[in-house]
């Protein structure tokens, strides 16, 4: 027995986004440390638990040097192979992804990667998991089609995407109006092109993901019921029920006939600025209502005016309050001074080309729709956020 638990290795894989482990822990508490692992024997490996997937994949992606073996049998036969025991922390299994995030982070700070979806960096590498293997795939699919825009991606196996590293800082750390003027004038010159569709579809891919992700998505946050039902007051204002709200939305006016080459999620984090380099954008929606080749072009321009409205930096970091008590909400997100300069930059900007009051619209569903893929309390926040945004539109 104690032969088999030297061999058994203990993997506290990070239920948030972060850098994956640097030492591999055995049970019995000497830990082999990453650059140890690629010199492991050449036997056949046993990877099992909640993440097996993930390591599965990982490990020939981070030691192309090893050659891996998985393989697959009965617990009792384990002494005769390495055994890789993913998703464990304290020796305890953690099945539920929520609480294992809530053991290891310990309100450190507040998760915004969606459950179904994990990023990591491994030495120089970014490595995204998907828990659907047709994301990955649709994701490279789409970087490859745009090479200029976005890194170098690798697939692996068939859940992992990988890139090397991005030199660079996100926009949130280059708020000068003359950076922000060039970065649009980036997006207009290279990134929105113009991708015919016929109009009919194009509506329909419009329905699609604006009305029916939006009740859907809706229903899945009143499942949590972590807000009361009816009218709320958000941050001394009286919002109606979301039932009224949606009611009152135009949803054929969200229809459109022209659709683009788009990001799917251009919020400033997603966008590296270098000097040197100019811009790369990263974490791009691979689809839009499961078409692949482009989407709404507005769906951009309202994703850029949502990580303004709320700065999402400053929400990773923790720097915000949130406040329930019955049926009144009370919030605020620390803000960066420059932003504001910005927000009367992009509203000129919107106004000279494009319908600010569908930017409007589609910012308020954007912040319904991010919800309930959140843990408290960043759900009632943004569903919060969401319904103030959709009052100003309908009261203008």
């Amino acid at each position: 027995m104690g032969k088999r638990t030297e061999k058994i290795l203990l993997i506290n894989e990070p239920a948030r986004d972060g850098h994956l482990p640097s030492s591999l822990w055995p049970i019995s508490g000497r830990p082999i440390v990453d650059n140890q692992l690629g010199q492991l024997p050449p036997q056949k490996i046993v990877v099992t638990g909640d993440c097996d997937t993930i390591f599965k994949a990982f490990l020939p992606l981070a030691y192309p040097q090893h050659c891996f073996e998985f393989v697959d049998i009965a617990e009792e036969e384990w002494d005769k192979y390495w055994v890789i025991k993913a998703n464990q922390f304290a020796g305890k299994n953690i099945n539920d992804f929520n609480e294992y995030q809530k053991l290891v982070i310990k309100d450190e700070f507040y998760i915004f990667s969606k459950g179904e979806e994990k990023t990591y960096l491994f030495q120089d590498l970014v490595i995204k998991y998907f828990e659907d293997p047709t994301r990955a795939k649709n994701r490279f699919r789409k970087a490859q089609s745009k090479l200029s825009l976005f890194p170098l991606c690798s697939l692996t196996g068939e859940n992992l995407l990988s890139y090397e590293f991005v030199q660079g800082e996100t926009l949130y750390h280059h708020l000068s109006p003359a950076v922000f003027d060039k970065f649009l004038a980036y997006c207009q010159e290279q990134l929105w092109e113009k991708v015919p569709l016929e109009k009919k579809k194009a509506e329909e891919l419009c329905q699609i993901f604006y009305q029916e992700k939006t009740l859907k998505r809706v229903s899945e946050f009143k499942a949590k019921k972590c807000l009361p039902e009816g009218k709320l007051v958000v941050n001394g204002i009286e919002v109606p029920a979301v039932e009224e709200i949606l009611n009152q939305i135009p949803w054929k006016e969200l229809n459109t006939q022209d659709f683009y080459f788009i990001h799917g999620d251009l919020q400033f984090d997603n966008i590296i600025y270098n000097p040197k380099a100019g811009f790369t954008l990263i974490d791009w929606r691979e689809d839009f209502g499961g078409f692949l080749e482009g989407g709404d072009l507005y769906y951009d321009l309202a994703k850029l005016a949502a990580g303004m409205s709320l700065p999402f930096d400053k929400i990773k970091q923790g720097k915000f309050s949130y406040h329930l008590e019955e049926n009144r909400i009370q919030y605020q997100v620390e803000d960066h001074p420059q932003l504001d300069a910005l927000r009367k930059r992009y509203a000129q900007f919107i106004k000279g080309q494009y319908s600010a009051k569908k930017v409007e619209l589609l910012k308020g569903l954007i912040f319904l729709n991010m919800a309930p893929l959140h843990m408290a309390p960043l759900d009632g926040l943004f569903f919060g956020h969401g319904l103030l945004s959709l009052k100003k539109y309908l009261d203008s």
